[in-house]
């Protein structure tokens, strides 16, 4: 099922209440909220949307480098000292970082709360009945992708008051302008199919939201942009 297009605002509306409950605690200032957050994050991206949530009042830590596989991906011993050590892990889930599965998994059972983002952001099921899996490519939607960013903001206020909501708006704000630019471009070609050329897995999430056919054969790039 199509994720509605409105999520990401109802998600961000959803956090109101409890951040209204947090601001009657008036447990701000003790000893314990001395230090920042410690936020470890899988990949850049997810880095990237926990670094904007996050802003001046948590330290967002990336595990892998820029360029790497996810699914291949091994943290060394230090990396994973750092996954039992942190506050929040934040990871892109779906299965996509294979590789550290083993890490995240001891992190959760000493006690740490892990994130697994794609999870709870309607992923698409790929395949056919007999062979069925989870598209992990969802920030390639950019509602998802805002709703990504307040579910981030969701699992620190368990953790710590701040001004992560209101981050978190921001990020949704700017998402979903993009998302209304993306159907602007879209939209301007005359009815009728949209094909996406293109050899590359990972856009299925895309093609879903506008729309479109995703296609490996000979029509015009042109055509498929619309």
């Amino acid at each position: 099922m199509q994720a509605p297009r409105l999520m990401c605002r109802g998600l961000c509306l959803s956090l109101m209440a409890p951040m209204a409950l947090l601001a009657l605690g008036g447990c701000a200032g003790s000893a314990a909220e001395a230090e920042e957050p410690v936020i470890v994050a899988t990949t850049t991206i997810v880095g990237d949307l926990a670094s904007r949530v996050a802003g001046d009042e948590a330290v967002v830590e990336v595990l892998m480098p820029i360029g790497a596989d996810p699914s291949a991906y091994q943290p060394t011993a230090e990396q994973r000292r750092r996954l039992l050590e942190a506050d929040l892990v934040v990871s892109s889930g779906l299965g996509l970082e294979a590789g550290i599965g083993d890490g995240l998994s001891d992190a959760e059972h000493q006690g740490v709360k892990v994130l697994r983002l794609g999870d709870e952001l309607y992923p698409r099921h790929v395949g056919n009945d007999t062979d069925e899996a989870l598209d992990p490519y969802w920030w390639m939607d950019p509602l998802r992708a805002a709703g990504a960013a307040t579910l981030i903001a969701d699992r620190i206020l368990t953790i710590r008051d701040g001004d992560w909501v209101m981050r978190a708006l921001e990020v949704d704000r700017s998402l979903c302008a993009l998302d209304d630019e993306i159907r602007d471009v879209l939209w301007q070609r005359e009815p009728g199919p949209r094909y996406l050329v293109t050899s590359q897995l990972g856009l299925g999430y895309f093609a879903e939201r506008y729309d479109c056919i995703i296609t490996g054969s000979d029509l015009e790039p042109i055509e498929a942009l619309g």
